[in-house]
């Protein structure tokens, strides 16, 4: 009769992470350990199951056949102990947290700092870690507890309030405005340089109605921050939610003759963690006070 093997989860967890990232280092730095230290996880788990489940290919570490067949049970392991994890935290009643908010880089840098003061009078010792983010930082393994979104989760699992929506528009410093006029018109965007924020932002700003080629958009990055940085030290035009652009008094809006720009913003956390007293708090914190940092 066969023996059950023993598995150590720490050890699964390895080869799985290995799996997904596709090399020893990457998965070390996921799982924020030594290469060693994974590499002997790994070959511990070989040893104990008698057989490869790694083999190279070019640079990269791709599963055998045995690799493949145990992959889906890692996988069930991980997503069993992210559910425990889950359980355990909706249930604790620590409020020293962490708790981790995920936002827009924007949202993350000027947003959320305002409101990190209310939290602090309401739960002096709680742990709160900000994580700026334009993807969808996956609250179903916890990677973050309460996200804020500009579009509505669609798994079930995710709990979804939608705030009130922001307003938002084109803006640019006063220096910038000196040197190429009040730019309160789309026709006044000749040789106007545009911070890009995505690589199809000459369509975005066409669709708005404004007269742009390439030549306007010579000045490009995928970071908001950036972005926004780029449009106060007076390099070009850009967009900002419009609150956040009144915070800095060097700051005009431009273009006013578009349709205002306006976008939805949801509160998402999971329905497993928001009985946590502690998220519960961050979670109703940020509903009841984001809405009040609007120009109306």
């Amino acid at each position: 009769m066969t023996q059950p093997i023993d598995f150590d989860w720490t050890q699964a967890r390895s080869f799985l992470t290995t799996a997904h990232e596709g090399s020893f280092s990457a998965a070390a730095r996921k799982l924020r350990l030594t290469q060693p230290t994974l590499s002997r996880h790994v070959d511990a788990l070989e040893t104990r199951l008698g057989t490869a489940l790694f083999e190279k290919s070019g640079q990269r570490l791709v599963l055998t056949p045995a690799g493949h067949k145990l992959l889906p049970h890692a996988q069930a392991m991980a997503d069993a102990a992210t559910a425990l994890s889950r359980t355990a935290f909706g249930q604790s009643q620590d409020m020293r947290g962490p708790v981790v908010i995920t936002a827009e880089e924007l949202f993350a840098a000027k947003l959320l700092p305002r409101l990190i003061p209310l939290i602090q009078a309401a739960a002096p010792e709680l742990v709160i870690d900000i994580i700026p983010d334009n993807a969808h930082r996956d609250l179903q393994t916890r990677k973050a507890d309460i996200a804020l979104r500009l579009s509505r989760p669609t798994e079930p699992t995710l709990i979804a309030r939608r705030l009130p929506d922001r307003k938002g528009g084109f803006y640019a410093s006063k220096s910038f405005i000196a040197r190429h006029g009040a730019l309160t018109a789309t026709s006044d965007l000749t040789d106007v340089p545009i911070i890009a924020i995505d690589p199809n932002w000459q369509d975005f700003l066409q669709g708005l109605g404004l007269q742009v080629d390439a030549t306007n958009l010579r000045l490009r990055t995928a970071n908001h921050v950036v972005m926004w940085e780029m449009v106060c030290a007076g390099l070009g035009v850009g967009t900002c939610d419009s609150y956040i652009a009144s915070q800095n008094a060097d700051m005009r809006p431009v273009l006013t003759d578009i349709t205002p720009i306006t976008f939805p913003l949801w509160l998402v956390v999971h329905r497993e963690v928001q009985s946590n007293p502690a998220v519960r708090l961050v979670y109703d914190i940020l509903a009841n006070e984001i809405p009040r940092l609007s120009t109306g």
